[in-house]
């Protein structure tokens, strides 16, 4: 995606080759993905090899009072977060609960010689714009922001500031369709924030969600064609009922997966910690890993789309030299390779 994208993408047979098999061996790893044995790539030029796109969720933790006596100020924890993200190399990213100071903070942060890295979409929960945001933030000068919003998670999205499903607050989500570089068509990106009380409220902001992305998703004009959707953030409940990475899928994370989302983790064998919330326990709950299919974090990178392959999956626990965490969550990180459209064509699946 950025200039580390380019010469990634380009080089040598040796690089060439190295990426095909990068793609045909992450594609067996596990039987999770299958599916993807329905797309074939074919026929590719040096110059028009996948893009690798780098995302994460980082959920900012509101600056409260109270965070600022016990030494977690948000002047603390900016730069943490700013130095994550540069470290990572991030194209993309969304954050919950961020406030609008902390948010013009984070873009002060991450300037290079007065100029904004990143671009950023969304608007505060409230009817005027303002409190808690569901930020999306892209590389500037790299994509092209095409459509972007903020709505509700209520019966009554176009109204933000509504409560509804019995929800402690009023919950939102933001969406960017971004136009991507060398012809590799849009990507359409949601991040949002689901409420932490009410089952019912979580259950029905993730029917909300699913026909407000296809609503969108209907919207991109055929000259961009759509590489895939990212519905990533805070959901606030494990992917699995049991809530401890273990049983069945809970009914918000089913409800997405019927509408044909997968969890960016379901085919990766590495090793996470257990809960992406740790309540500034980090160190302590770093210690406790799962295989990466059986998380139970909180939030979540789900995507779909014929276009898109995973290839990474990680929750960044890293802590500043002080030993302040960046936030009360551990950022989680995901990588894609987007496939071009003049090369990818569909087989039916057997």
């Amino acid at each position: 995606m950025r200039r580390r994208v380019t010469c990634r993408c380009g080089g040598s047979d040796q690089a060439f080759a190295s990426i095909l098999t990068l793609l045909a061996v992450t594609s067996v790893l596990s039987p999770k993905r299958e599916k993807l044995a329905a797309l074939t790539i074919h026929h590719m030029k040096r110059d028009s090899l996948p893009l690798l796109l780098r995302v994460a969720t980082i959920n900012l933790r509101r600056e409260t009072a109270e965070d600022r006596l016990c030494g977690e100020s948000w002047a603390q924890r900016q730069g943490l977060i700013a130095d994550i993200v540069k470290t990572q190399g991030l194209d993309i990213f969304g954050t919950q609960e961020g406030l609008l100071h902390q948010l013009h903070g984070l873009s002060r942060e991450l300037e290079e010689d007065g100029r904004p890295m990143y671009n950023r979409a969304g608007e505060g929960r409230n009817w005027f714009g303002y409190g808690e945001h569901c930020a999306v933030y892209f590389r500037a000068q790299v994509m092209q922001l095409l459509a972007a919003g903020t709505f509700g998670l209520s019966d009554r999205p176009e109204c933000r500031g509504r409560r509804a499903w019995g929800a402690a607050c009023p919950r939102i989500a933001t969406y960017t369709l971004l136009k991507l570089p060398d012809n590799h068509g849009t990507l359409l990106v949601i991040n949002t924030h689901l409420d932490h009380v009410s089952a019912q409220a979580r259950r029905e902001s993730a029917r909300l969600l699913v026909k407000r992305t296809a609503d969108i998703e209907a919207t991109v004009p055929e000259l961009v064609p759509l590489a895939g959707t990212l519905v990533m953030g805070d959901f606030n409940c494990a992917q699995s009922w049991g809530g401890f990475g273990i049983g069945g899928q809970g009914i918000v994370f089913a409800t997405l997966v019927a509408a044909g989302f997968q969890s960016t983790s379901d085919a990766m064998l590495s090793e996470v910690p257990r809960y992406s919330f740790h309540g500034w326990k980090g160190d302590q709950v770093a210690a406790d890993t799962c295989s990466a299919s059986n998380h139970a974090h909180v939030d979540w990178i789900l995507w779909r789309g014929n276009r898109l392959i995973p290839q990474r999956f990680a929750a960044i626990t890293t802590r500043g030299s002080d030993g302040t965490f960046p936030s009360d969550h551990f950022p989680v990180l995901a990588e894609f390779a987007i496939v071009s459209p003049h090369h990818v064509r569909r087989k039916p699946l057997t």
